[in-house]
């Protein structure tokens, strides 16, 4: 028996990030803004992601993480898994980093890979000729993005029950 609940507190985890994830992505689709406004709306999503694998790197398997990825591409309407790979490819990095980091450092980080991300984005779309969006607001998304991550981490941090900036292991 006890071998078996660290494999349903992973499994009951990935629920929960599912869980979160369909949420945060139910608030995204939402008209809380006008439609002409120009408004960046960040990334929810990433940022959940991003602090779930850093946090909880167990409950986050790659085929979760690319399949939240490639639901949320198909929900708000993105090119279809190119914000999913470039989840995937976030998480894996993050995922890899030592736990323990201050967490000024850690945001800086998680910052540095949204804005290398939303650049690759925009460069697999500018190589593809497809139609692609404004560079200052994608800019100005990852900006956005990378300031609500501390809000995502906090309830990341409150949902696993850990403290802060540790990682949950087992």
């Amino acid at each position: 028996m006890s071998d078996t609940t660290p494999i349903l507190r992973h499994a009951f985890a990935a629920v929960v990030l599912t869980t979160l994830a369909a949420l945060l992505l139910a608030v995204s689709l939402m008209p809380l803004r006008p439609a002409t406004s120009g408004f960046a709306v960040p990334d929810l999503v990433l940022c959940l992601a991003c602090a779930w694998a850093l946090r909880h790197p167990q409950s986050a398997p790659m085929i979760l993480m690319f399949a939240i990825g490639l639901i949320a591409d198909l929900m708000l309407g993105r090119p279809v898994g190119l914000g999913a790979l470039t989840l995937l490819l976030i998480t894996e990095v993050l995922r890899r980093q030592p736990a323990g980091v201050p967490f000024l450092l850690e945001w800086v980080f998680v910052s540095l890979l949204i804005l290398l991300g939303s650049l690759a984005q925009l460069g697999v779309l500018m190589i593809t000729f497809a139609a692609r969006p404004d560079t200052m607001m994608v800019l100005i998304n990852a900006v956005v993005t990378a300031l609500c991550y501390p809000l995502l981490a906090g309830a990341v941090r409150a949902a696993l029950r850990i403290g802060r900036g540790r990682r949950q292991t087992e």
